[in-house]
C-alpha cells in the first residue's frame, strides 16, 4: 500500500510540475504574440497615416497616379534584397513607392531569438520531469526515518509490515 500511495503522490507532484511549466511557457508565448500583433497593427497604421498624406483630387485618382485607380484599391510590393543591411522598406502602391526605415525586423530577430532559447528551456527541463528516472531515483533514495520521542498520550503505527509507514495515533487506541 506504500508503494502505492508513494507511486500516486510522486504521479501528482510530476503532473503539478508539467503543469506549471506548460501554464509559464504559455503565458511567455501569449505575451510575445499580443507584443508582435501591436507592432504590425503600429506598422499597419503608420503605412495607413502615409499613403492618406496624398489626399484624393479627383474621385479615385492621386496626384502621383496618372492612372485611374478604381475602388481605391493598392497593390503593395514588398522590396526586401538589402532589408537585413540597411534597414529600408520600400513600399510601392502603384506609380507611388515610398520608403521605409524598419524598426519591426530587428525586433522579430529578437523574437525569434527568444523563441529558440525557449526551446532550449524546454529542451533542458523536460529531461528532469520523466517519470521513469523520477520513479527509478525514487526508489534508490527511500527516506531515512527518525522516530522521536512522542508524549505518553501518542504513539506510533504503522501502516506496512517491518515498521514501514508510520502514523502518529493516541495511544488509547488497540491495533489489530
Amino acid at each position: 500500500m506504500g508503494d502505492f500511495l508513494e507511486t500516486e503522490i510522486h504521479q501528482c507532484s510530476t503532473q503539478s510540475k508539467n503543469d506549471s511549466v506548460e501554464n509559464t511557457l504559455n503565458k511567455m508565448m501569449d505575451g510575445m504574440q499580443n507584443d508582435l500583433s501591436q507592432k504590425i497593427d503600429n506598422l499597419q497604421y503608420s503605412v495607413s497615416r502615409l499613403t492618406n498624406l496624398n489626399t484624393v483630387q479627383e474621385k479615385g485618382r492621386f496626384p502621383s497616379q496618372p492612372h485611374q485607380n478604381p475602388k481605391g484599391i493598392h497593390e503593395v510590393e514588398l522590396m526586401r534584397e538589402n532589408l537585413h543591411r540597411n534597414g529600408l522598406m520600400q513600399l510601392t502602391f502603384g506609380n507611388m513607392t515610398l520608403e521605409l526605415i524598419s524598426s519591426i525586423c530587428p525586433r522579430s530577430q529578437s523574437i525569434r531569438k527568444k523563441k529558440k532559447v525557449q526551446k532550449r528551456r524546454i529542451e533542458e527541463i523536460l529531461p528532469l520531469f520523466n517519470e521513469e528516472e523520477a520513479q527509478e531515483a525514487v526508489k534508490d533514495e527511500a527516506p531515512k526515518l527518525s522516530l522521536n520521542p512522542l508524549p505518553t498520550e501518542l504513539k506510533y503505527a504503522y501502516l506496512e509490515e517491518n515498521k514501514k509507514c508510520p502514523v502518529i495515533i493516541s495511544s488509547s487506541l488497540t491495533i489489530p
